[in-house]
């Protein structure tokens, strides 16, 4: 079975040989049970943990938005404002 990928070259050149698979598409997630009394510590948690990664995607778009017409792609501003507004997503608000 013969294919081939196109896309923006990382190197020059072509590449033949065989494809390995360095890591597996599946995250070990760790699960483990809590107590009733520990569900509002876990929800704060939580709230706290996706606040952090909104904080870090703001500082990572203001650094994309600075450097924009050097040298990032304007695709890299849009995935992070996918990765922003799926946090801010009112309609699967948990915590």
């Amino acid at each position: 079975m013969t294919f081939s990928i196109h896309g923006i070259a990382v190197s020059s050149g072509i590449a033949i040989g065989r494809a390995v698979l360095v890591a597996s598409g599946r995250a070990d997630v760790a699960h483990y049970f809590i107590e009733p009394s520990q569900i509002q510590a876990e929800l704060s948690r939580v709230k706290e943990a996706k606040n952090s990664v909104l904080d870090e995607l703001i500082r990572l778009q203001h650094s994309v938005v600075q450097r924009e017409a050097k040298d990032t792609p304007s695709e890299i501003a849009a995935l992070i404002d996918v990765h922003m507004m799926l946090l801010q997503d009112q309609s699967c608000k948990t915590v």
